[in-house]
């Protein structure tokens, strides 16, 4: 169930200036350069309480966390001081860009809106932190609802903690989380939530190569986007931390969310949820979720519902049945116009899970073999991740799914032996939504080295590669 104010706060930054007129009755702070209107004396309670609340968020935002406070606007509203309106909007709240600002070069002047119908007393704190984050975005560089919406949950659930689950908050994550095959930065329409839950990206590059105290990737973020107006937001990111390789671990993090929290990635996501609540995290939605009678299995992502670039598909396999010393085949083959990464996660309760990552060749093909040992679970994860020219939001190359094909099959250690004599297929065969990819036409054998369990990296566990026959396309 949606909480009963998300109903109405969809899209919180609108870009259309719709020229508010100076108000009856003001408040002034006696802290910062902003004023309060609103039109009935029935209103002045609550302006007060609006009032307070954005000086909450403008203590936080900028006095702590070092962001540049919103523009002048030029006396746009009688004055040069920040405007808060109270009035009723069918939004509930939101931030509106109005001028270019004359003191910032790619900065916009901004007003705001409350409706003290919709938004009630106790909500203020965190809508109003929110919106002033949207107003001090605005005054280094407006970027897309992508950027802005979740950097805005992240920025106002950081400053209330304890708050951060209400206004649909959880259903924003959520709703990122149920369509992982999405570009990170992939918008769509009013009411979509997606943006709102990216924000679980910016407490991802936080906890892992910055500050959540000081949000520092993600102010640096804001830094670099300010000074630039061709830079997009990942590229700002790449000159912090190496994009792709962040982006790879984010897909193996992300899965330990809500009722798969391990204890041992996300530290702070207890500030996204509350115990009992309708709207409590979920994890990474599954492309498939098999047990090991299931095996083999071959199966194919038509490009429509592929992974964008920088998106992923998500396998789960229990091991239970199996034995320690089998291992699990696993094989993929990409569309060879992008780039891959292999993601694989062992798990096992009470104890960190064993994490790889691998790059996928230029073929966009590859087949690993993966040990059993004593774990319980098998998660697969694989990140199309671009083709090294990727531009985020709908007018750049972003957003275009990728066709995605892969097999997994359970090796016993028999089997194993034998492959050094025989040719043991980790292909799929060709199925005719792919056959126009000439690529595939080429599938590859592997061959275990004996005692070995688990491919990694390492030269000396890379499995022998053998010429063998394209198998015929399936009938079933």
């Amino acid at each position: 169930m949606q909480h009963p104010i998300a109903a109405s706060w969809l899209s919180s930054f609108v870009v259309l200036t719709l020229g508010f007129a100076a108000s009856a009755s003001t408040l002034d702070s006696s802290l910062y350069p902003l004023t309060v209107h609103y039109e009935e004396e029935a209103q002045a309670v609550y302006a007060r309480s609006v009032l307070s609340a954005v000086e909450d968020a403008w203590s936080f935002q900028v006095d702590e966390m070092g962001f540049p406070a919103p523009p002048a606007d030029s006396g746009l509203y009688g004055s040069d001081r920040y405007d808060v309106f109270v009035a009723e909007d069918p939004y509930g709240s939101r931030c509106h860009r109005e001028a270019p600002a004359a003191d910032r070069p790619y900065g916009f002047t901004s007003s705001m809106i409350v409706d003290p119908i919709q938004i009630p007393v106790w909500a203020l704190g965190l809508v109003l932190s929110h919106e002033f984050h949207h107003a001090v975005q605005a005054g280094i560089r407006p970027m897309g609802d992508n950027v802005m919406e979740g950097g805005a949950v992240y920025v106002s659930g950081m400053h209330r903690p304890d708050e951060a689950y209400i206004l649909s908050y959880s259903l924003g994550i959520n709703a990122f989380q149920e369509h992982p095959e999405r570009s990170l930065d992939w918008q769509g329409a009013l009411g979509d939530y997606y943006p709102y839950g990216a924000a679980l990206f910016f407490i991802f590059l936080d906890e892992v190569y910055g500050d959540p105290k000081t949000l520092a990737i993600y102010k640096s973020m804001w830094d670099l986007l300010g000074v630039s107006d061709t830079l997009t937001y990942s590229d700002a990111l790449s000159e912090l931390v190496d994009f792709d390789s962040a982006a790879a671990k984010f897909s193996r993090w992300r899965y330990f969310v809500g009722p798969e929290d391990d204890g041992f990635h996300f530290e702070d996501l207890a500030n996204w949820t509350i115990a009992g609540y309708d709207q409590d995290l979920t994890s990474v939605a599954l492309a498939a979720d098999l047990k090991s009678e299931n095996l083999p299995v071959n199966d194919s992502i038509l490009s429509r519902q592929g992974p964008m670039p920088y998106g992923t598909v998500y396998l789960r396999l229990s091991l239970v049945g199996l034995n320690a010393d089998d291992a699990i085949s696993i094989s993929v083959f990409g569309d060879p116009a992008t780039r891959w990464r292999l993601e694989t996660l062992r798990l096992k309760s009470g104890r960190a899970p064993d994490e790889s990552d691998l790059q996928v060749d230029a073929s966009g093909q590859t087949a690993v073999t993966v040990g059993v040992d004593d774990y319980s679970t098998l998660v697969v994860a694989v990140q199309n991740v671009g083709d090294g020219t990727y531009v985020p939001g709908p007018n750049g190359s972003g957003w275009d799914p990728s066709a995605l094909t892969y097999a997994l099959r359970v090796m016993h250690p028999t089997e194993s032996e034998e492959s050094n004599s025989g040719c043991q297929s980790a292909g799929h065969p060709l199925t005719s939504a792919l056959a126009s990819l000439a690529v595939w036409g080429a599938l590859v054998c592997w061959r275990r080295r004996p005692g070995s369990r688990r491919q990694t990296n390492d030269q000396s566990t890379t499995p022998v590669e053998i010429p063998c026959s394209v198998p015929q396309e399936r009938q079933d």
